[in-house]
């Protein structure tokens, strides 16, 4: 079992689902599938949605930004999770200059979900690694 794991956040339900399913199928802890239950009720209800939202953000390994135009909370978790010294990994962004958190270090930028799934599963077999040898 993955060791890493991966909070999804996009505007596009179809995107994050998409995402989900091809964390799941390579064996990488999803911290939170907000596209399950997500009933908005736009009053103060929301507060326990935003506080979820928050801790997965500041809790996964890796923030993964499924771009789409309009995104209005993604940009929130960005912050949450770079705040909290995690990796914050963008699929499909028009370009590096769109925004100048993506010149920050914790911020890598791939052009499809299949490379940044490729670089998911090798930064899990190398935490695997680390865990394993720590172990002994």
């Amino acid at each position: 079992m993955s060791v890493l794991s991966v909070y999804p956040i996009s505007r596009s339900r179809h995107k994050t689902r998409a995402a989900v399913a091809a964390l799941r199928r390579a064996h990488i802890k999803v911290q939170l599938d907000w596209t399950k239950n997500e009933k908005r009720t736009y009053d103060a209800a929301d507060a326990a949605i935003a506080i979820r939202d928050w801790a997965a953000a500041a809790d996964a390994d890796i923030t993964l930004m499924l771009w789409c135009d309009g995104m209005r909370g993604a940009w929130v978790e960005m912050g949450i999770a770079l705040q909290a010294g995690r990796r914050v990994w963008v699929v499909g962004a028009p370009d590096a200059d769109y925004n100048i958190f993506f010149r920050v270090p914790a911020v890598r930028l791939f052009p499809s979900l299949g490379d940044a799934m490729h670089a998911i599963r090798m930064l899990d077999q190398d935490m695997s690694r680390w865990a394993a040898r720590a172990v002994r």
